[in-house]
């Protein structure tokens, strides 16, 4: 993960993202990128991007051994919870899940706000560190790395 994202495009004054630089292993690069990719299109469909004046914020830290990830929507349309527990919802809790945490989401009526809380080891390997580098202990410097 790269710290603050230049955006392109329609969404370029609609998207922000605040963090500090992350090397992510695979696994976790793919986990994030699916998770980004089911928020933004519901965002797009029925959140803050569906209409033209809606925000989304993303913002990511350390806390101790922890990654933070936090999704913010707001001036979208009024937001009503789901009565059913969709596909959308499901595959968001697996792919927390294969980053070694669990979501929560809020569909708060202002906009839904997900957090992502995950072990930084399991998604940067035994080393890893939320500043970017990665301290090399036995076994681990072959281990390959990608950024998310």
């Amino acid at each position: 993960m790269q710290g603050p994202a230049q955006m392109q495009g329609a969404f370029a004054t609609r998207i922000s993202s605040a963090g500090p630089d992350l090397d992510v292993n695979p696994k976790a690069a793919i986990a994030f990128t699916m998770l980004l990719h089911e928020l933004t299109t519901n965002a797009m469909k029925y959140g803050a991007l569906a209409n033209d004046t809606g925000q989304v914020h993303m913002d990511w830290h350390r806390e101790g051994g922890t990654l933070v990830f936090h999704w913010v929507e707001t001036g979208g349309p009024t937001v009503t919870p789901p009565t059913e527990t969709g596909f959308g919802t499901r595959l968001i809790s697996a792919l927390a899940g294969d980053l070694g945490g669990e979501p929560q989401i809020a569909y708060d009526p202002d906009g839904v706000r997900c957090t992502l809380r995950a072990t930084i080891r399991d998604i940067t390997g035994p080393s890893g560190t939320a500043d970017g580098s990665m301290d090399a202990v036995a076994g681990d410097a072959k281990t390959p790395e990608t950024r998310a």
